[in-house]
């Protein structure tokens, strides 16, 4: 194989590619509206997606994030065909309107999602991330916090701000997994307190011998 071969051939796979990611993503979103998951047992569409499709948790998260935006700006999809939208783009604009609407409690409107998908379209991941950065300049200022999947029955919960995450750390969970449950209070499978919650960590009772 030539080096011009090599190329054209690399060009088909990859426009196959984006084709086959558009496909991916309308499948999602008919997931979505149908709630497949509950069905087969899944606790989230996230852990149906690892644990039917293995999905990486990231790789997971995108899509679902693409597969949402579809439902209000339909044309995701083909722009994703075409290249001129991707996966990650899609997936930080998709993160700052969740943020967005958890801070005022209030939906971003299906036209206000089309305008900013607009000006993201051709756009690389730092640049679209700059520009989602200047449509929501409140979510970008604010420590961005994310829940998810880890193991049977643990969540990871990350808190980041200004384009770096930081775990955030219960006391006594192990240094190389911060698990918590999803509860209010954000307990870990240690049972004591994060940061996030009041009152100081409850203390480790010691071993009997």
């Amino acid at each position: 194989m030539t080096n011009a071969e090599l190329e054209s051939e690399l060009k088909r796979a990859s426009t196959d590619e984006r084709l086959l990611t558009k496909r991916i993503v309308e499948l999602v979103a008919e997931a979505l509206r149908r709630k497949i998951w509950a069905g087969r047992g899944y606790a989230s569409a996230h852990r149906w997606l690892v644990g039917e499709f293995g999905y990486s948790d990231s790789s997971a998260g995108r899509r679902l994030d693409a597969a949402r935006l579809l439902a209000d700006v339909p044309d995701v999809a083909e722009k994703l065909a075409t290249g001129e939208l991707t996966l990650s783009g899609l997936s930080q604009l998709q993160s700052a309107i969740h943020q967005e609407e958890k801070r005022t409690g209030e939906k971003v409107t299906a036209e206000a999602k089309r305008n900013v998908v607009k000006k993201i379209e051709g756009k690389t991941s730092p640049e679209s991330s700059r520009t989602v950065s200047a449509e929501f300049p409140e979510v970008s200022k604010a420590p961005r916090e994310s829940l998810r999947p880890a193991g049977a029955d643990g969540w990871t919960l990350t808190v980041g701000g200004r384009g770096r995450r930081r775990p955030r750390r219960c006391r006594r969970a192990s240094p190389r997994r911060r698990i918590v449950r999803p509860t209010a209070q954000r307990r870990c499978r240690a049972r004591c307190v994060t940061r996030s919650s009041r009152g100081p960590a409850e203390p480790a009772s010691s071993p009997t011998r």
